[in-house]
């Protein structure tokens, strides 16, 4: 098994991308209209935090010749805030990049080699970067049926101090006391200087050397209302 198959992840982290990233339909229906939590955001400015426990990031690579490793990392912590209007006004996820786990390969040997390279320095370099972040700027209603999402998010992505715009569609089921989030990002892992087996980072590269610079990144977030999580 090569350990260096994987990486694609880019967690990014986490969550998210730019120029290259693949987001809703630019065909599909899109409403202005920013998401709004009622009747709890009524009166003055709410926030929401993530439910860590509820919460789960997985990260998908591939090699151009080879099969895909699959595997999680942890959300440190996330936070949303409201305005007094009801209106979505910015939030913040941050991801604990030292949690990198792989959860395919069988070997323990194996697993822990492969888990050690993602977070060295060919990859995310988690000693000296330990947390990824991702600032939403804004969530808006575009339907993609299609897709099965009803929201768009947008903000940056921050990787290995590296920050870059991102959005990407989400299925959002909002609930008084907070909200339910579900979606796949696809990233492209050398916007962030994750370019380790990258073809176009190393045009010499051949066959089974050759790792994809995309990674997928699926997510499914719960957020409650502050003080209501126990």
């Amino acid at each position: 098994m090569n350990v260096h198959l994987f990486l694609a992840f880019a967690i990014g982290l986490l969550f998210v991308a730019c120029g290259n990233n693949k987001s809703a339909d630019n065909n599909s229906p899109e409403k202005d209209q920013h998401i709004a939590l009622s009747p709890v955001a009524t009166d003055t400015g709410k926030t929401y935090v993530l439910d860590e426990k509820n919460s789960v990031l997985n990260w998908k690579g591939s090699k151009k010749i080879g099969k895909s490793h699959f595997g999680k990392v942890n959300i440190k912590n996330g936070e949303f805030h409201f305005g007094t209007n009801g209106a979505f006004s910015g939030g913040t996820i941050v991801i604990n990049m030292q949690s990198i786990q792989n959860v395919d390969i069988e070997d323990p040997s194996e697993r822990m080699k492969l888990e050690g390279h993602l977070k060295s320095a060919d990859f995310f370099n988690t000693e000296k970067y330990p947390e990824a972040t991702f600032n939403i700027s804004s969530i808006k209603e575009q339907l993609d049926s299609a897709k099965g999402t009803n929201y768009l998010a947008t903000g940056s992505l921050t990787v290995k101090g590296i920050t870059k715009p991102i959005s990407f569609p989400l299925d959002l089921e909002l609930q008084d006391q907070g909200f339910n989030a579900t979606g796949t990002i696809i990233l492209n892992r050398t916007d962030w200087d994750v370019r380790f087996g990258s073809k176009n980072s190393f045009p010499d590269l051949i066959g089974n050397q050759v790792i994809n610079d995309e990674v997928e990144l699926s997510f499914s977030v719960k957020a409650e209302l502050e003080g209501s999580i126990h």
